[in-house]
């Protein structure tokens, strides 16, 4: 029986996920600026890997600009870190976006499409 062990918070997912690479600016619940680069991305959050661990449920703002499709899409949102764990590359963290405006997701949608 696995009743004692907690699901991992990645398998929780309710969108499913594009692997993308860009570099992201995180602006962190202190106000502080942290640089990481993504690794996938769904119109309800992103991965990224970042230097430093951030605290479970912090709300930051989060900006990207991938190239896709042959253009540059910029999107800047607010979100949650979902989960933070430590592997060889830093800290691999999840971000649940938290009340995006629909044309925010249309253009979310547009980069994972």
């Amino acid at each position: 029986m696995l009743d004692g062990f907690k699901k991992n918070p990645v398998d929780e997912r309710s969108s499913p996920r594009r692997p993308i690479r860009c570099k992201v600016k995180i602006t962190g619940p202190t106000g502080q600026t942290i640089h990481g680069e993504s690794f996938d991305l769904s119109t309800g959050g992103i991965g990224v890997v970042l230097d430093i661990q951030l605290a479970l449920g912090a709300v930051c703002t989060v900006m990207f600009a991938p190239f896709t499709h042959g253009s540059v899409k910029s999107v800047n949102v607010t979100a949650s870190v979902a989960y933070c764990m430590l592997n060889s590359a830093g800290f691999r963290t999840g971000f649940q976006f938290i009340n995006i405006p629909a044309a925010t997701t249309a253009i979310i949608a547009s980069i994972i499409g």
